[in-house]
This record gives C-alpha cells, sequence and structure tokens, in this order.
C-alpha cells in the first residue's frame, strides 16, 4: 500500500466521520425545533425500537431516545405501542448541543394526564395544591377547589372511577392516592398517611417534622412496602415525618421508627 492510498483512505473515513457527525447534528436540530413549542407537555408517540438501556419513539417520522434514567421501571415497551411522554425541557448545550429531554419518571406526567382528561383543570375550577410520585410505585396527589360545591377529589376520579383508572393504565397500574385540601394540618396529615390510621399527631414547625403515632396494627399500613407510603406523605407535606408506635401491651416501651 502507498503512502497515496494510505491518506486516501485515512482521508475517505475522516470525510464520512463528518458526514455522519452533521447528520447527528441536523436531526438534534430538528428535533428541538419540533419539540420547543411543548416544553412542559404531555406528547402521544409510538414505541419504534427497544434496546438494553434506551428505548427509542417515532413522532411523525422522527426518532427520538428515552434514556433508561428516564424510564418508569413499571412501563412495558413493545413496538408499535402508544405512550404519553413528558417534554420535560428542549435545551443547547455548548459542549453538546440542541437536546430534548423526556421522561416517564417526572411527576408532571401524572399532572399532565389529569389535566388532559379532567375539565376542573384545565377551567381552573380544581387545582392541584401538591403531588408526590414514586415512579412505578405510587402517586399522591392534594386536590382543592374554592367551589363548595365541587367534590376536587371525585372530579378527578371521574364518574365510576373512569378518568385515574384510564391514567393507572396509562402508568402500567401504579397506585394513586387523590386527596382532598383541608386547612386543618392534622387532618391533611392523616389523608396523606392513608391507608393506616394515625392516632395522634404533632406538627413541629420549627424542625420541620412531624411526629405521628400509630397502633401497631397500624403501623405497617403507614408505612407502606419498604416505607414507601410514609415517604411519599412526607414529600407530599414537605415534612419528615416520625413515626412512634403505641405499645401493644400496657407499659411496654413505645418503638419510634423516623422517615
Amino acid at each position: 500500500v502507498t503512502n497515496s492510498e494510505g491518506f486516501g483512505r485515512i482521508a475517505s473515513q475522516a470525510a464520512k466521520q463528518v458526514i455522519v457527525q452533521k447528520i447527528g447534528e441536523t436531526e438534534k436540530e430538528k428535533l428541538y425545533h419540533l419539540f420547543k413549542d411543548k416544553e412542559d407537555t404531555i406528547v402521544s408517540m409510538r414505541v419504534e425500537l427497544v434496546e438494553k438501556n434506551r428505548v427509542v419513539f417515532d413522532y411523525n417520522g422522527n426518532q427520538i431516545v428515552l434514556p433508561k434514567s428516564e424510564q418508569n421501571p413499571k412501563d412495558k415497551y413493545i413496538p408499535g405501542q402508544r405512550m404519553y411522554l413528558y417534554v420535560r425541557s428542549c435545551e443547547i448545550d455548548a459542549v453538546t448541543g440542541p437536546r430534548v429531554n423526556l421522561s416517564r419518571k417526572d411527576k408532571e406526567l401524572v399532572v399532565k394526564l389529569f389535566e388532559n382528561g379532567t375539565p376542573e383543570l384545565e377551567d381552573g375550577v380544581v387545582e392541584i395544591v401538591s403531588i408526590a410520585r414514586m415512579p412505578g410505585v405510587k402517586t399522591k396527589i392534594i386536590v382543592a377547589s374554592d367551589d363548595e360545591d365541587v367534590d376536587p377529589a371525585g372530579c378527578l376520579i371521574g364518574p365510576k372511577g373512569m378518568r385515574v383508572r384510564t391514567i393507572v393504565d396509562e402508568l402500567f397500574g401504579e397506585k394513586i392516592d387523590i386527596l382532598n385540601y383541608t386547612t386543618n394540618q392534622e387532618e391533611m396529615v392523616r389523608r396523606a398517611l392513608v391507608p393506616g390510621i394515625v392516632e395522634k399527631i404533632e406538627i413541629d414547625e420549627e424542625n420541620n417534622i412531624i411526629r405521628a403515632t400509630v397502633k401497631d396494627e397500624e403501623k405497617a399500613k403507614v408505612l407502606g412496602r419498604g416505607g414507601t407510603n410514609i415517604n411519599i406523605a412526607g414529600d407530599l407535606l414537605g415534612y419528615r415525618i416520625s413515626l412512634t408506635t403505641l405499645p401493644p401491651v400496657e407499659g411496654a416501651t413505645p418503638s419510634i421508627e423516623t422517615q
């Protein structure tokens, strides 16, 4: 092989890399302009390809990747299936260039799904006060309304539970608790810790701690599997929740668990 042939091959490979890079940059710019007006919304897309650590979606003939870090662990990605994705942001990075960030884990996905199917949210009759989510496990939502004749939770649940069931199906069985807001802080804590029943509540505003006391038989319900219920409730209320268990036998020392 002569030097000229070797240089020619290297030049050819370099040119090919430049072309591939330019095509990649053009695709990124195209996706950026396609989604930049869709930030903070949900978009229905079709699953195109499922790989080990990523899922490729098709949106009007354009391919876009959902990375493993933004996949809901409970999702089942099947080629040809349609599902909603949350467009978290569109940005231009100085190093990597244009980028569209999609998510199936963001709690705002749940908010937008409810807004799509609940006219009362769109009209402002009902508002979401707070939401906390553990993707694939459970979401808790507090809702309120200024209209005394409106049941906010009932609006999200829908006739015969149809509205919330549609969203649970979209999230592949993720549990959703919908709670009506109350100005009574202790009652709000009790609602947030359902399905467990709380005997006593102390709210320490200065240290941002809620101390909840429960009977021994209610402890597992309040905690939830692996502490999920109490942790999501804490996120929902914006407090750290300390759980104290009443002694099962008179005179015994109560156990204390902090989440």
